[in-house]
């Protein structure tokens, strides 16, 4: 008899077993992939909050401590700590806030319409571009504002443009006793306005402590931020707006306009008197042919930059070009250093990519080492000072390093760029010194009478005056009604 041998086999796993193994080994390893790449690796989401914490409380930390250091021990103004630090992250200015120092430092021309003669012509009579007397009328007849072949001979024009033209800042055209055309300049082209009532202006000073910054002292006193943007376009070659600090005074005597007796805009800044705690005095006045001027006629504006990008590290000298290396963080742009006209722009070699740009004085500026060069510039164009022509970065072989390399030379020869921004723009003409000496003094006056109380305000007896003027009648009191005079009966 045969015995048979039975195989013994491992008991069989349900199905639902298998399904449930996999499903826990599968959410294991999605748990400790969620685990790192959220919580233990170094770009996870809470390493970088506790970066920015830890950065956060360092930068307090500091701040305090510089502060108190700082109100402990008397700064000596015009003398400052030079911090050499790249910014990791640049702000940069729009263009309408560098478009306002370009308009303070504007000429200011004069002109009448002739007889059998264009308003075009007498645009271009007057130095205006033909480009952009063209771009101003078309602004107005686009907009229906108005036709300026309604231009009668003999009628009062006023603009305020750029040395060359090229470009027209205000402009305002009286064509009747009771309607005065106005333009002004923007980012975006010109914004025009016909004006059918009277426009009253008058001097107004007022004068702030610094607190915080000079836009929050100007609106404590009831002041427009307006004010406080041209100020700071003023003594944007001197000090830049962030560099107002705590305990800086500043007087300024200002155009005030009315309209319908309610405030309307600001005209020019007729004086400024700033005393910084960093940067020292300083004192700007209006000329009688536009433009700012120190008290002996000298100009407030600068004509070359002292640096071609933002940030305030110190360049490093290139001994292959003879120029210097600005170090930047990123890719910060880069401005040029004085109105000019490009020479050449695109690809050089070792040099990488380049700009060449010539101005006046046979100053020529070569930018290279680039990261990028602004779309559709090019050989022929011309620029305006800080304009943007590209970015900083790195291109070609020379030099080694991520910023912009730039050579300045006059006449073939290289020269330093901080010398050049020593330089000032032209003086006052012989012919008007004596009459802005007396303005100076009038406005100085007037300046100096601004007394400063505990609360960091000032007034002055002038703008007193000037309410009195303006007030007219006074309102009648609460539920009555006011009086009027009835004339006396006519008797024949």
């Amino acid at each position: 008899m045969r015995h048979r041998h039975r195989t013994l086999l491992p008991p069989t796993e349900p199905p639902w077993k298998k399904t449930v193994r996999r499903f826990l080994i599968g959410s294991g390893l999605l748990g400790m992939l969620y685990l790192y790449v959220f919580v233990l690796s170094p770009a996870s989401c809470s390493s970088v909050q506790k970066k920015i914490d830890q950065t956060v409380e360092q930068n307090t930390r500091a701040e305090t401590g510089g502060s108190r250091a700082a109100s402990d021990e008397e700064k000596t103004p015009g003398r400052a700590a030079l911090n050499l630090q790249v910014p990791a992250e640049i702000t940069g200015e729009t263009q309408e806030d560098l478009m306002v120092r370009d308009q303070l430092a504007a000429r200011m021309v004069s002109g009448r319409v002739q007889k059998k003669e264009k308003f075009t012509q007498s645009l271009v009579r007057n130095g205006v571009d033909m480009a952009e007397a063209r771009r101003l009328i078309s602004a107005f007849e686009s907009k229906n504002v108005f036709n300026f072949a309604r231009a009668q001979p003999g009628q009062l024009f006023t603009i305020q443009m750029s040395d060359d033209g090229t470009r027209v800042f205000t402009f305002e055209y009286h064509f009747s006793s009771r309607m005065k055309l106005q333009a002004q300049r923007t980012a975006k082209g010109f914004t025009v306005q016909k004006i059918t009532a009277p426009v009253m202006s008058a001097p107004w000073a007022v004068g702030v402590r610094i607190q915080t910054n000079l836009k929050a002292a100007l609106e404590a006193v009831g002041e427009n931020a307006q004010l406080a943007a041209l100020v700071e376009a003023l003594f944007r070659d001197e000090i830049e707006p962030r560099e107002f600090e705590k305990g800086d005074t500043v007087r300024i005597l200002v155009e005030k306009r009315t309209l319908h007796k309610k405030f309307f805009a600001y005209g020019p800044v007729l004086a400024v008197q700033l005393v910084s705690r960093r940067k020292g005095s300083f004192s700007a006045y209006r000329g009688p042919n536009g433009g700012y001027y120190t008290a002996d006629g000298l100009s407030f504006f600068r004509r070359f930059l002292p640096r071609p990008l933002p940030g305030n590290a110190p360049p490093e000298p290139d001994p292959q070009t003879g120029g210097v290396v600005f170090p930047a963080h990123r890719n910060p742009p880069v401005w040029t250093l004085a109105p000019g006209k490009v020479v050449e722009a695109g690809w050089a070699g070792q040099l990488g990519r380049r700009v060449e740009i010539v101005h006046e004085n046979e100053v020529r500026s070569v930018f290279y080492q680039l990261g990028s060069i602004a779309t559709g510039l090019k050989a022929g164009d011309t620029v305006t000072r800080r304009q943007i022509i590209g970015s900083a970065g790195f291109s070609g072989t020379t030099p080694d390093r991520n910023g912009a390399g730039v050579l300045v030379t006059q006449a073939g020869r290289p020269v330093s760029i901080y010398a050049l921004s020593t330089t000032r723009q032209d003086p006052l003409p012989a012919d008007l010194v004596p009459a802005f000496s007396r303005q100076v003094e009038t406005h100085g006056a007037l300046l100096s009478a601004l007394q400063f109380d505990a609360m960091g305000l000032a007034k002055s007896t002038a703008n007193a005056t000037v309410k009195k003027e303006e007030k007219t009648e006074k309102a009648p009191a609460a539920g009555k009604p006011a009086s009027r005079k009835r004339k006396p009966p006519v008797r024949p």
